[in-house]
Parts: C-alpha cells; structure tokens; sequence
C-alpha cells in the first residue's frame, strides 16, 4: 500500500509539473507589447503596436474599413456650382481586388456616379478620374471630407467640396 501511495504522489506531481510548464510556456510565447498582445501581424515597438496596411487600433484588432463603411449624409461647395439638392444621401461600401481595399462611395457628389476610392494607413483617400470625378480625402470623427474636380456631369471643370458626415 506504502508504494501505491509513492507512486499516486509522483504521478501527480509530474501531471502539475508539466501543467505548469505548459501554461507557463505557451504564455511566454505570445507577442506581448506592454498589456496588449499585437494582433493581424502587428509588431510591437517600445511596448506600441505598429500595424500593418489595413489595420489599426490599440492591438491593431480593427481592419480600417469598417469605420468608413455605412450610410453618410452629404452636402458640399463648388465653383462653378453644381445644380441639384443642397443635402442628399450616400453609402460607402468597401470591396478587396488583388488584396488591397477600395471604397465605393455611391451618388458621390450627388451626381448620380459611383465613385472608387483607396485609403492608406493614414486615411488619406484616393479618387482617381474614372467616374467623371478626381479628387483626395480625409476621414476624422466620423466626417469624410473630399476635394474634388467634376470632368464630366453636369458642370465639366467644378472644383468642390464635399463633406460627408457618416449616419
């Protein structure tokens, strides 16, 4: 019965034993920056995540799109001015070809044109000419604030900006 008891005693010993190693192993292993653990390949600089292209926030858990995409209201200035309603409705949808992320803002400018935006890192948009408007952009506080040039719709050469403040 005594050798019974010795062997319960160090079986259990080794299962607590290794338990402990495993968890304290697995722990270590983790990308820890300060109290976050960097996520979607962030990597960790003087204990602050640095996310890679597409990706923000504290641990870099938020892919950048989501905060644009939704239902906006819009108005904006041009000169020459643009006929048609001092306020209108738009919606940015976001869509992924060859692994970068675009912006499709619909009724842009209220010219009944669907425009296709880019955005880097520092949310800067793109517009490239291609929908009958060019143009660049930033997005702070859930506003969208776009200067652009119309080259075909209603006033071809208008210079506007357009601010979209996101529903």
């Amino acid at each position: 019965m005594n050798s019974f008891k010795i062997r319960h005693i160090l079986i259990t010993s080794l299962v607590l034993i290794t338990t402990f190693s495993a968890v304290v192993y697995t722990s270590s292993c983790k990308k820890k920056c300060g109290s976050t653990t960097c996520q979607n390949n962030g990597v960790c600089n003087n204990d602050t995540c640095t996310c890679t292209t597409g990706y923000k926030g504290t641990s870099c858990e938020t892919l950048w799109t989501t905060e644009y995409l939704g239902s906006y209201t819009c108005t904006q200035t041009c000169a020459p001015p643009l006929t048609g309603s001092a306020s209108w409705k738009s919606t940015i949808t976001a869509s992924t070809t060859n692994g970068s992320y675009t912006l499709s803002i619909s009724n842009f400018g209220n010219l009944q044109v669907t425009a296709t935006a880019t955005v880097d890192g520092n949310e800067n948009m793109t517009i490239p000419d291609g929908s009958g408007v060019a143009g660049s952009g930033t997005f702070a506080n859930k506003i969208l604030t776009i200067h652009y040039t119309t080259s075909t719709n209603n006033v071809p050469g208008s210079n506007c900006t357009l601010t979209m403040v996101k529903d």
